[in-house]
């Protein structure tokens, strides 16, 4: 008996009760397309397949009693796009690590839910915009200067110059609003770190 024929014995008897039959299988036959299993231990397989079902289930049921909530959020996702999302997921993991180091210090974001990332972004960036407030007293009548030499310059050459002092933005989306925010970003900061 192969590896493949064992996993199918494996699986047979160890469905869950609460579980669909439809998800059961529509999980075994994507495991099966998407992982090499004779490579694998089968109780580790057993344990993905099982959770992959799960997820089948609760998709089919979010999608059956959302009628109400945004579109989007409630639309079911493929078995295939439940794979593949859980494939992408496993390729990025260190380079997230390593930009959440990068922000915050270590690999764990300060935030758990998306109502917390939504505020810890806005106080971070009220917080630096109140520092660049405080550190830009100096620094804005430079500015004026040389915005007043660089008109001067455009004047006496017929050059046009960019402005060097455009403002960056961070866009994002509240949930639940259809509407994109805008907050400036400053540079050498955890929001906007390659200035």
């Amino acid at each position: 008996m192969d590896k493949k024929q064992e996993f199918l014995a494996l699986v047979k008897d160890n469905k869950p009760r609460e579980l669909s039959q439809m998800s059961w299988d529509k999980a075994i036959e994507y495991f099966l397309e998407w992982n090499a299993v004779d490579r694998r231990a089968l109780r580790e397989c057993l344990r993905e397949v099982i959770d992959l079902a799960w997820r089948f289930e609760s998709s089919a049921a979010a999608s059956a009693s959302q009628l109400d909530t945004d579109l989007v959020q409630h639309l079911r996702m493929a078995p295939h796009d439940l794979m593949m999302s859980d494939d992408l997921t496993e390729k990025i993991k260190p380079a997230v690590a390593q930009v959440r180091s990068e922000l915050f210090g270590s690999p764990h974001p300060p935030f758990a839910a998306l109502e917390e990332a939504i505020q810890w972004l806005e106080q971070t960036a009220a917080e630096q915009a109140a520092q660049a407030r405080a550190n830009n007293q100096a620094p804005e009548a430079l500015k004026q200067t040389i915005l007043d030499m660089l008109e001067k310059y455009r004047d006496l050459t017929g050059e046009t110059v960019d402005n060097p002092f455009k403002l960056e933005l961070l866009e994002y989306v509240e949930p639940g609003n259809q509407w994109v925010r805008r907050m400036p970003v400053w540079g050498r900061t955890s929001l906007n770190p390659e200035r």
